[in-house]
């Protein structure tokens, strides 16, 4: 199966979950928190995370809990074909702190602080939290088919070698079984997965 082929069958899957979302977002708060990668970050650390938008695993209260927790939390907007990092430390709860991207998805308001891979890199990004429609444990990930991410991550190191930890977040039943994924040669891979 393509991941063409894969996608549709995936945000059914996505759209169809019944979990509370105050159920849903606490449970993805508390695994991320307690993720190794994660859980072992002085305070003062960068990481980043998405917004959530539609159906995704939510994550305004796991934003919010990262900053609690004495981090510093970046969030993406797309901007053009690349992701731009809005820093939006201390104002998850603000509403005046919140505008959309040209998607629609939700974003902060304030100014972009990193607009390529390598100013994130130069503030010391130490976990990436990455969206995926599907993962699996091998690192392999589908995401909605814009390449945001595969082009982000292509100039950014991997963890092996001295880069971020790309920690992947899917739905419930997101997490699938190795070989699923049609892995190409520009897709990039996460080191590790939850589901949420």
């Amino acid at each position: 199966m393509t991941n063409k082929e894969l996608r549709p069958r995936l945000r059914a899957e996505r759209a169809a979950i019944t979990m509370p979302h105050d159920e849903r977002s606490q449970r993805l708060a508390d695994a991320v928190l307690a993720h190794p990668a994660v859980a072992t970050l002085p305070a003062g650390s960068w990481v980043t995370c998405y917004s959530s938008y539609r159906d995704e695993p939510p994550t305004r209260l796991l934003l919010q809990r990262l900053c609690d927790a004495g981090l510093h939390v970046l969030v993406p907007a797309v901007r053009g074909p690349h992701l731009h990092w809005h820093d939006v430390t201390g104002e998850v709860d603000d509403p005046r702190a919140w505008t959309e991207d040209s998607y629609g998805i939700p974003c902060p308001a304030t100014p972009e602080v990193a607009t390529s891979p390598a100013e994130l890199l130069a503030m010391g990004v130490r976990v990436i939290c990455t969206p995926g429609l599907g993962m699996e444990r091998s690192g392999a990930r589908v995401g909605q088919g814009g390449g945001y991410y595969d082009r982000f991550f292509a100039d950014v190191p991997r963890h092996s070698d001295g880069g971020p930890f790309r920690l992947g977040i899917t739905h419930f039943g997101g997490l699938l079984p190795d070989g699923t994924i049609e892995v190409r040669a520009w897709d990039q891979p996460v080191d590790d997965v939850i589901e949420g």
